[in-house]
């Protein structure tokens, strides 16, 4: 790779990891700083962004140091290769964010397609088992990398010594289709469910009335982000593990060239760019951010359209001023409450 390649990718890691790395701690912040945040769906992407966090912290001695310090040789030189320089952390963030999204894409399906199901939800005390066994089962898949990731003298680096000729190839390929084809696959079944369920009643007539009408566009909002979430970690994932499986089957096809860096580099990217897709989509999370940059926290404004529950008793407090009637709240979530009978179509272009 020339140089002028090299300063350009090393400059473009640079930029995502500060903007990644900042906008993840943020959401974070934002989440665990606000009483009403504090809901399973909201603690499952505070997980998604600290698996961000050790993917991009992880990636900057091998993709921005590297070259910048001479690294230890020997013992010490693959001890800090497996912990630290190898990026075995890291992938093993990234590993974690494609079992989150799963978790995730669950949960929407579960909370549209099967409301009245409790039993089927996340909760509060199901939601450490969840998050144990997501971190778990990465840091399981990827602990072959504590294990194979060396100090190599002609390349003054890390590098995989792998133990057979065949094992990086089937680890490739388990890698593609645990990593990238099954969480696609599985979101993509689990979304269209969803997809089809709410938008499929949107310009219907209902005689649930206004409350069950708020409910759906808010489980909409949360479900567009969610969604755009995990296109973006297909679009940036899929070409990393596409080029890492070939690599395996014939490093001549990527060595030297700027194929695998760049896909690493879309990695890069996912993980950066979800903070920027809650601020898109959600108003109240810009201004509830504003409120924290500036050192305020706006009590009346909680940021609450990243999990629908939440922002559906709010919707239904209003709706009850609005009519006059005195119903219980939960009846926003469950939908099983009847409302006034009114003819209602929600209006697509405000949500």
């Amino acid at each position: 790779m020339s140089s002028t390649a090299d300063i350009t990718l090393k400059t473009a890691f640079s930029v995502v990891t500060v903007i990644g790395i900042t906008g993840n701690i943020l959401v974070c912040l934002v989440v665990l700083l606000n009483n009403s945040m504090r809901t399973p769906m909201n603690y499952l992407l505070v997980n998604l962004a600290i698996s961000d966090i050790t993917l991009l912290l992880f990636f900057t001695p091998l993709f921005i140091f590297r070259g910048a310090f001479e690294h230890p040789t020997g013992t010490s030189g693959d001890v800090l290769c497996t912990f630290i320089t190898g990026g075995t952390f890291a992938w093993s963030g990234g590993y974690t964010s494609a079992f989150f999204l799963v978790a995730i894409a669950i949960e929407r399906y579960f909370a549209i397609t099967r409301p009245h199901d409790i039993r089927k939800r996340i909760t509060m005390k199901k939601l450490k088992y969840v998050v144990g066994t997501c971190w778990f089962l990465a840091l399981a898949f990827n602990a072959i990398g504590f294990l194979v990731q060396r100090y190599n003298e002609e390349e003054k680096f890390c590098r995989e010594e792998w133990p057979f000729a065949h094992s990086p190839k089937v680890y490739s390929a388990l890698s593609l289709t645990t990593i990238g084809l099954i969480p696609v696959l599985t979101m993509f079944v689990l979304y269209s469910r969803v997809v089809q369920t709410l938008w499929g009643q949107s310009n219907r007539c209902t005689s649930e009335g206004f409350v069950k009408v708020a409910a759906i566009r808010n489980r909409k909002k949360v479900t567009k982000i969610v969604l755009t979430v995990s296109t973006v970690y297909t679009l940036c994932w899929l070409p990393e593990l596409c080029v890492y499986t070939t690599s395996a089957y014939d490093h001549s096809l990527v060595k030297g060239n700027i194929a695998y860096p760049a896909a690493v580099a879309l990695v890069t990217v996912n993980s950066a760019v979800n903070p920027l897709i809650y601020c898109f989509h959600s108003g109240r999370f810009r201004q509830n951010l504003v409120a924290l940059i500036c050192g305020g926290r706006r009590r009346s404004e909680s940021l609450r359209d990243f999990d629908d529950e939440s922002h559906s008793k709010k919707a239904s407090t209003d709706i009850q001023k609005m009519s006059t009637l005195v119903m219980d709240s939960t009846a926003v979530d469950s939908l099983s409450q009847p409302a006034i009978p009114v003819c209602h179509r929600s209006n697509e272009a405000h949500v």
